[in-house]
C-alpha cells in the first residue's frame, strides 16, 4: 500500500526552496544554475496563485526536476522488503543504499538479508 503527495494537486502549495531537492552531488556552478530554475518555478507559482492560469501551472510541472523530494507513506511486509533489498543493495543511487542499510537494522533483518 502506498500513498503520496500528489504533484498535480500540491505543487503550488508552498514556495520551492533548495532543501526540497536532492542536490548533494551538484557542483558549485550547477548549484547556481539550479537555483535559477528554482527562482523561475517560484515565479510561475506566484503567477499561478495570482491568475489561476493553467499555463503557469504547466511551467512548474514541466520545469520540476527529478531530484524533487516528495513524501510517501508505504506499508511493506518482509517478503517485499527482501525483494527490494536484494535488487537494490548495490544500486547507483545513494538513497537506495541508505535504504538497504536501514533494512539491516530491522528486527529479524536476517530474514530479509540472509
Amino acid at each position: 500500500m502506498a500513498n503520496s503527495c500528489s504533484t498535480m494537486h500540491k505543487i503550488q502549495a508552498k514556495e520551492f526552496v533548495l532543501s526540497d531537492f536532492s542536490t548533494e552531488h551538484l557542483s558549485p556552478t550547477n548549484l547556481i544554475v539550479f537555483s535559477m530554475v528554482i527562482d523561475a518555478m517560484n515565479n510561475a507559482r506566484l503567477d499561478f496563485l495570482q491568475r489561476k492560469d493553467k499555463k503557469d501551472w504547466w511551467q512548474m510541472i514541466q520545469m520540476l526536476p527529478t531530484c524533487y523530494n516528495q513524501k510517501r507513506t508505504v506499508q511493506l511486509n518482509y517478503a517485499v522488503l527482501k525483494n527490494m533489498y536484494h535488487s537494490r543493495q548495490n544500486h547507483k543511487l545513494d538513497e537506495w543504499r541508505e535504504f538497504c542499510k536501514w533494512v539491516e537494522t530491522l528486527p529479524y533483518s536476517q530474514l530479509i538479508t540472509g
